[in-house]
Order: C-alpha cells, then sequence, then structure tokens
C-alpha cells in the first residue's frame, strides 16, 4: 500500500461509493452507518434524516470518522477524522450534489426534491482534522 496524494484522494471522492460514517453511541461505543456523501475543495457534508440515531448521537459528542473504500483493485480507501456539524434548515444545493452524484441527473433531482419536501434532511458538515488515504501499489 502507498499513500495517495491530494489529486489521487479528489479523483477517488468523485466516485459513489458508499461511505461509513461512524460515530459513538450514548456509551462511547462506535455506532457506524453507510452514508452518501459529497467532497469538494476540501469541504466534506453529508445528508441525513434530522430524525436519525446518528443525529442524536452527534449532538452528544461530534467526533467522527468517515470511512470510504472501493472494492476493486488497485483497491483504495480514505479515512477522515474530525467534528461533525449540522446544518439544519439544509441547504438545498447540498442536498442536489449529493442526490445527483449517487443517482445520477435526473433520479438524483427528483429524488432531492423528495428529500427537500420532507422537511427531515439536514447536512451534515465535517471540519476535518485529519486524513489517512491509501492505494494498494
Amino acid at each position: 500500500m502507498a499513500k495517495m496524494d491530494q489529486k489521487e484522494i479528489e479523483q477517488f471522492l468523485k466516485q459513489p461509493y458508499i461511505a461509513h460514517l461512524t460515530v459513538l453511541d450514548e456509551s462511547n461505543n462506535p455506532f457506524p452507518v453507510p452514508i452518501w456523501f459529497k467532497y469538494e475543495d476540501g469541504n466534506l457534508w453529508l445528508i441525513s434524516n434530522i430524525k436519525s440515531k446518528k443525529i442524536q448521537h452527534i449532538e452528544k459528542n461530534p467526533n467522527v470518522s468517515l470511512s470510504i473504500a472501493n472494492n476493486t483493485r488497485p483497491y483504495q480507501y480514505v479515512i477522515f477524522n474530525g467534528f461533525a456539524e449540522i446544518s439544519d434548515p439544509a441547504d438545498s444545493n447540498k442536498i442536489i450534489q449529493v442526490c445527483t452524484k449517487y443517482d445520477g441527473e435526473i433520479e438524483g433531482k427528483k429524488f432531492a426534491q423528495l428529500l427537500m419536501e420532507s422537511r427531515h434532511t439536514i447536512i451534515i458538515n465535517i471540519k476535518i482534522t485529519k486524513t489517512n488515504a491509501w492505494i494498494d501499489r
């Protein structure tokens, strides 16, 4: 395994890989959940339902880790550590960007519209404190 440079990291993070956000539960045990994300210009954000358990945990302890990996060679992964900040009401542009990353332009916008109409979708901004990124070369 070799460390990825910033350009490789940014290319990797453009892919619609499912990330795993790990928060700490009420007993300080890791609580990992699969989640969609968007990374752009050093900013990392995710969308979530405000009523989800992970949001309750973040409100009590904002320390988080986000792990993203592919499942084909060359194997790659990026792990971010940081602090989660909840943005409510959510930025509709960010919701659309995340949804279109995973569902494509047409279906992503439709899904984003449903999420925005529900009024339960929020943005989780991750203030990155540490990044680890490796590729199997």
